[in-house]
């Protein structure tokens, strides 16, 4: 789990976001990097992807100081573009039954960020690499006792 000095280090830009905040959106962005509801593991890349997730809330949600006063974040274009569109993102679990990311609802709110497009590349890895063991390897059964 991403910690909030981790977060602060690695995402400078949300120095001006109170902690308790950014704690939140941290805590919040568990269940999107952990197995279920992935139904595949992230586990190497798990922290970076929380904090990515947890990025692209604080740059698509109105953000707070711990007076209520709005916060303007000093996040140039480089870092967000919420509306470019770079293309279509299709990630599948290794369920048949499992969710698409990039084109069911769950996933779609990641693509209105340089943060969420992250995370989803993310996904898109981990969906490919399980795809591609499940899909390639094949049980051949043999016969016991058999010789060849």
């Amino acid at each position: 789990m991403l910690t909030l000095a981790n977060f602060r280090i690695r995402f400078p830009e949300f120095n001006l976001v109170p902690d308790v905040r950014v704690q939140m959106y941290l805590d919040d962005a568990v269940p999107f990097t952990t197995n279920p509801p992935l139904k595949f593991s992230i586990a190497p890349s798990q922290d970076i992807a929380q904090g990515f997730v947890a990025a692209h809330w604080l740059v698509t949600l109105p953000q707070y100081d711990l007076g209520g006063n709005l916060i303007t974040l000093a996040v140039g274009s480089s870092a967000i573009s919420a509306k470019i569109k770079v293309g279509q993102i299709d990630i599948e679990d290794s369920s048949s039954s499992g969710a698409t990311a990039g084109n069911s609802d769950y996933f779609k709110e990641f693509n209105a960020s340089i943060y969420g497009k992250r995370y989803l590349e993310i996904l898109r890895t981990y969906a490919q690499s399980v795809n591609t063991l499940t899909s390639t390897t094949k049980y051949v059964p043999t016969k016991v006792g058999s010789i060849l």
